[in-house]
């Protein structure tokens, strides 16, 4: 399902040179999340297992205990995986887009591609957010902190073409909130549009509250 290769755990990454045990863990990881990202957004949290991650995964069952406690562990490092590879992906757009407008037309379509690309995984996270709270209530304030530095590149983005705008920071909140408007909207099967016209259309709205005061 995410096809970034990076694997970064909850809340670390490593420093200095990897070992070759090191790898294979990172390797091994990597494995096991892709596999419970497909057997909870087929089953959902509550109905999946570890039996069904091992069994997706190719391993057994006592491997995953070798790096995660419980089936809340998993998930929550493999939201965490996902939502810190978007973050990535955010940031290396906005640096390389060259112009002010094809930075908002970055955010918009890096997040909403993002999510449309994975989401049979991301229904699970909406659908189940009280009960997955529970397990990995770290992942939510990741995602928040996430997103805030995501506004934040994206304020830094334009802060050279506008500089005076004294609201630039309120109008980068509200293109993020427009942003996660149109990804509900096709997460929960309210949009009947194609995804270009959705971002076409979310993207003409938002460069408007940026440069069509």
């Amino acid at each position: 399902m995410y096809n970034d290769r990076m694997v970064i755990h909850a809340g670390e990454g490593h420093t200095g040179r990897l070992t070759k045990k090191d790898v294979v863990s990172e390797f091994r990881r990597g494995e096991i999340l892709e596999a419970a990202r497909r057997v909870f957004a087929g089953r959902g949290f509550a109905a999946a297992t570890m039996e069904d991650i091992a069994r997706e995964a190719g391993i057994a069952k006592g491997t995953i205990y070798l790096y995660y406690r419980s089936k809340g562990d998993v998930y929550g490092a493999a939201a965490e995986q996902g939502l810190r590879a978007l973050h990535e992906r955010v940031l290396e757009h906005l640096r390389t887009a060259a112009t002010a407008f094809d930075k908002v037309k970055a955010f918009i379509s890096t997040k909403a591609m993002y999510f449309e690309d994975n989401a049979d995984f991301f229904r699970l996270y909406y659908a189940e957010l009280c009960d997955l709270a529970a397990h990995s209530a770290h992942v939510h304030e990741d995602s928040n902190r996430l997103y805030l530095e995501q506004v934040q590149a994206l304020e830094k983005g334009l802060a050279s073409d506008f500089p005076d705008r004294a609201d630039l920071h309120s109008v980068c909140l509200a293109i993020g909130a427009l942003t996660y408007g149109v990804i509900t909207r096709r997460l929960r099967g309210w949009s009947t549009a194609s995804l270009e016209d959705d971002i076409d259309s979310v993207v003409r709205f938002a460069w408007l509250g940026v440069a069509g005061r």
